[in-house]
């Protein structure tokens, strides 16, 4: 398995159009959204209680608010989805001890 990663252009999540290699800089320079800050820093917090608890499970937060834990993601976004929740304010993570290595998305600003 490659250590980079790569971006499949062609293909899009369901409803969005696929990324092109122009739009790539304008989508590394865009800040990350406070809610999805808040939601990262949450989930780190929680990870190591969550390991116990529900090892190999999604959980979802919206913002510093861990809004529920199941066994599929789709699942849990499209309830959150349902309960009103702004879907662009959601981050649903799987539940695994997180790498230790840092991504720098800078080295990819040339490609």
């Amino acid at each position: 398995m490659s250590s980079h990663s790569s971006v499949n252009q062609g293909q899009s999540v369901q409803g969005e159009s696929p990324v092109t290699q122009a739009e790539i800089p304008s989508l590394l320079d865009r800040e990350i959204p406070a809610m999805i800050r808040r939601a990262q820093a949450a989930f780190r917090r929680d990870l190591p209680q969550l390991l116990e608890d529900y090892p190999h499970r999604w959980v979802v937060y919206h913002g510093d608010r861990r809004v529920a834990v199941g066994s599929s993601k789709r699942q849990l976004f499209q309830s959150c989805v349902h309960q009103g929740l702004p879907h662009d304010e959601l981050m649903v993570r799987l539940i695994e001890p997180e790498s230790t290595d840092e991504f720098d998305w800078n080295e990819f600003r040339d490609v």
